[in-house]
């Protein structure tokens, strides 16, 4: 089953669409059969959708998720530069109070990023899970996203 979930515009009127095509997992006894989930990435050209090539390494099933004068903020808290570099979005350790170990490891997940009207700062909403052992502890969290930090 191919299902496209987000459409992303870039500043340029440049548009993409992304998914993925799924199968019925499980179905095959053994399971060598089975193909793989493959992700879907599109861009209109013109008139018609054709396949866009992803960037490379971490950022290729990454999907944009705001723009700004030197590259786009990707899903999974990457940033993609204008000259193609894949960086990841760094955050603060959590303080302690939150009931997170100090050895924990802390990942990053925003749900969206949104650049404000008045400052022109961009800010993500989310959450910070920990993996540790023990119960997993998620934070909710509005980070401010500035560049080099």
């Amino acid at each position: 089953m191919a299902v496209l979930g987000s459409v992303f515009v870039l500043d340029d009127g440049e548009v993409f669409a992304y998914g993925a095509n799924d199968y019925n997992h499980g179905e095959s006894l053994t399971g060598d059969h089975e193909p793989r989930t493959e992700d879907i990435s599109l861009r209109r050209d013109g008139s018609k959708w054709v396949e866009q090539k992803p960037p490379s390494g971490e950022c290729a099933v990454r999907v944009p998720m705001g723009q700004d004068e030197e590259g786009l903020f990707l899903s999974g808290n990457r940033y993609l530069t204008d000259d193609d570099r894949c960086v990841k979005i760094k955050h603060p350790r959590l303080p302690r109070s939150t009931g997170v170990r100090k050895a924990a490891r802390q990942l990053l997940w925003l749900e969206e990023i949104r650049r404000s009207p008045d400052t022109g700062e961009w800010f993500g909403a989310g959450h910070v899970a920990t993996r540790h052992s023990g119960d997993q502890v998620f934070v909710p969290v509005v980070v401010r996203l500035k560049r080099g930090s």
